[in-house]
């Protein structure tokens, strides 16, 4: 009895889609584990297949790696994360990109992304955290009123 040759092209395939289907399950586990405040045991740090990333825009990557190492990190360190995973660009500084990328979400109205100290992390990750943007600091406002604001106390009659 013949056998005939494996298609080991259609196994790679067979076996991307299966992953991809895996990350989704993951992902969609970890979210319902971070909504019951569980701690789901985690490898120390998860290692990234060299095409994790692929066909994915900056962002997008972005938000995938940080959900997948599930800790903050520094611009650098997602810089290096994304090219590891395999996301193709043809920035000449990438880091460059990856941090104008984070910058812009962080700076949205409802960010997915947040700056901690000199790294950043997903917003799902600090529930009811009052953030203070950069440009709010510059201009003067608080993001939370003082207590004096807030008791009434520092305002002066009408």
């Amino acid at each position: 009895m013949a056998t005939e040759p494996i298609d080991y092209v259609a196994v790679l395939e067979d076996l991307r889609a299966r992953r991809t289907g895996l990350d989704s399950a993951i992902a969609a586990i970890e979210q319902i584990v971070a909504q019951l405040g569980t701690v789901a045991s985690q490898p120390k740090e998860a290692s990234l297949g060299d095409d994790a990333f692929f066909s994915m825009s900056v962002p997008d990557a972005i938000r995938k790696y940080l959900s997948i190492v599930r800790k903050k990190k520094t611009a650098k360190e997602i810089t290096d994360g994304l090219e590891a995973g395999g996301l193709e660009h043809v920035s000449k500084n990438f880091y460059n990109t990856v941090y104008t990328m984070l910058s812009r979400e962080w700076s949205k109205a409802d960010p997915e992304i947040v700056k901690i100290g000199d790294q950043w992390g997903l917003a799902e990750w600090y529930p009811g955290r009052k953030i203070k943007k950069k440009a709010d600091a510059e201009n003067g406002a608080a993001a939370e009123p003082s207590d004096e604001e807030a008791s009434g106390e520092g305002a002066k009659p009408e």
